[in-house]
């Protein structure tokens, strides 16, 4: 049990600081100028337009780990901001420091005091003798980082320390996002909103960490915010399944057996168009899926949805029979081939969902899980040929 704690907490530890982060920005609304920057001088670094706030996030599974005077998250982070001092990357006078930590702190250490601010001097003291001891090779580049620092900066760096010890959990931060967010949506619409959002910001930390985007700044999250919410509104629906999706080997022998897949055999359609019903298919079915799952979509109107496709498609449908009646299998094939090219790529139908939702996939992918329900298809004799097949 213990190994299997000790190979999850460093992959927790990543999650819990990108969420943490999450809710540290969302709690600058009323502070101009906010940005969130991830591992730059810090694990999470909010820079606002008058000081900077360094943050150490310290996430440990298993809770009856005391902090104490030489536990090595304490001396690991008082070594990371005491280099940063030393080497003037910041002003320590306009620098905050918090170390965040799920573990409580011990009774009879001195932390205790540094936490509620007791005697600064006391507790300088105290930190200076244990940082001359040389038993503890863990911590000796932490005592000697803070050795370093002459006293009216070892000062300064224990009066701007704030320890939030026993922190928020998982679920607890959750919360606390949740609450920050329920302005801004229904009370039914704040989970997803939230997941949303966290995915959002979970590929802007990415792009952030890769060095391809600067910052994460509090405009930027309440844009998102906005953009979301206002897919939630009665005549939109928000955008789930924006790219491509190519399914695994094991998926597609799966697709291979389904009945919209075997209609395009019967028309011999090429494997690139063959690879977009697939993704469609699987784009369409997915964002269906998510909108019921969130409440997002009336049963009703899916129905009403599919009906409108339907009759799209018979009037046209109605149209090939005509023109195909006196044709050979060869040219039924071939004239199949045309109509679903013209369907689904030259004049797609413009038959929305929703007013505002204009994303082709839906209709597309629509298509294609009407095509596996034999309620649409695209060779002028589909329901024959499936039937002989199935037979």
């Amino acid at each position: 049990m213990d190994s299997d704690f000790s190979a999850k907490e460093p992959s927790l530890g990543y999650f819990y600081q990108i969420r943490y982060g999450l809710y540290l920005l969302l709690n600058t609304k009323q502070i101009e100028g906010a940005k969130l920057l991830i591992e730059s001088l810090d694990d999470i670094e909010i820079e606002t337009n008058i000081n900077i706030n360094l943050f150490q996030t310290k996430y440990h599974v298993k809770k009856d780990i005391n902090l104490t005077d030489r536990s090595s998250d304490f001396w690991k982070t008082i070594r990371v901001w005491s280099e940063q001092i030393k080497n003037k990357q910041i002003n320590i006078a306009e620098t905050f420091f918090s170390l965040i930590t799920t573990q409580n702190i011990s009774d009879d250490s001195i932390l205790l005091d540094l936490k509620n601010k007791n005697d600064i001097d006391n507790i300088l003291n105290r930190l200076k003798e244990i940082a001359e001891e040389t038993t503890n090779q863990t911590n000796k580049k932490g005592y000697e980082a803070f050795k370093d620092l002459d006293s009216k900066e070892q000062r300064t760096l224990l009066k701007n320390i704030k320890i939030v010890d026993a922190s928020l959990d998982f679920n607890a931060i959750d919360t606390l996002i949740k609450n920050e967010l329920r302005f801004s949506a229904l009370p039914n619409q704040i989970e997803t909103l939230l997941e949303r959002l966290e995915g959002w910001f979970f590929r802007n930390c990415i792009l952030h960490l890769q060095n391809q985007k600067d910052y994460i700044s509090f405009e930027e999250i309440q844009k998102q915010i906005l953009y979301i919410t206002d897919s939630f509104k009665y005549d939109n629906l928000p955008v789930d399944f924006p790219t491509k999706i190519i399914p695994t080997k094991e998926e597609f022998q799966t697709i291979t057996t389904m009945k919209f897949y075997k209609q395009l055999d019967h028309i011999d359609l090429s494997p690139r168009l063959r690879e977009n019903a697939i993704s469609n298919y699987y784009r369409a079915f997915n964002q269906r899926s998510k909108w019921l799952k969130d409440d997002l979509l009336n049963p009703q109107e899916e129905i009403d949805y599919d009906r409108k496709l339907v009759d799209n498609w018979e009037q046209k449908f109605d149209l090939l029979l005509d023109e195909t009646d006196e044709l050979t299998d060869e040219q039924k094939k071939v004239a199949g081939n045309d109509f679903y090219k013209k369907y689904q790529i030259h004049q797609i139908p413009n038959i929305s969902i929703r007013d505002r939702f204009q994303e082709d996939y839906l209709i597309l992918g629509s298509f294609q899980m009407l095509a596996d329900k034999l309620k649409v298809g695209w060779h002028p004799e589909f329901k024959n040929l499936m039937e002989e097949k199935e037979f």
